[in-house]
């Protein structure tokens, strides 16, 4: 019964869809990408719900969307693994290395008396003169 939507940990769900004939329609002002958003910044959400009895025969409402900030390392590894690879922090947790957000990103940081930048090794990173590109705060290679 009724119509309902799911997506990006949003639902909205319209119990009454049926009983009163109404639709919903959501559109994005740039395309989702599948799986997760990994982007800062913002997108609106343009609703359009259908109703015939009305005059004129649907209500528009946009909501501005702001992500500041992902907290990689609260993620539910197990939930997002598969869902969302790119999120999960790669941080040598076996040597001891501990996530720590950062605003955009995260970095790890090694044990105390020990050296490294406390990364695994993250083959999509790509070096550039030098620098590594699309790399979490502090990663210099996964020297663990």
């Amino acid at each position: 019964q009724g119509d309902s939507y799911k997506e990006y940990a949003v639902d909205v769900i319209d119990d009454n869809a049926e009983d009163y004939l109404r639709s919903l329609k959501i559109a994005y002002s740039r395309p989702l990408p599948p799986g997760c958003l990994v982007e800062m910044g913002s997108f609106q959400v343009n609703y359009t719900v259908a109703m015939p009895w009305a005059n004129p025969p649907y209500a528009r409402a946009t909501r501005e969307v702001l992500i500041e900030d992902i907290d990689e390392c609260k993620l539910d590894v197990d939930r997002y693994e598969t869902q969302c690879p790119q999120l999960i922090p790669q941080c040598d947790t076996e040597a001891g290395a501990i996530c720590k957000n950062t605003i955009g990103s995260y970095t790890c940081q090694c044990p105390q008396f020990t050296t490294g930048d406390g990364f695994k090794f993250i083959s999509s990173v790509q070096k550039k003169d030098g620098k590594c590109i699309g790399a979490p705060d502090g990663y210099i290679g996964g020297t663990g």
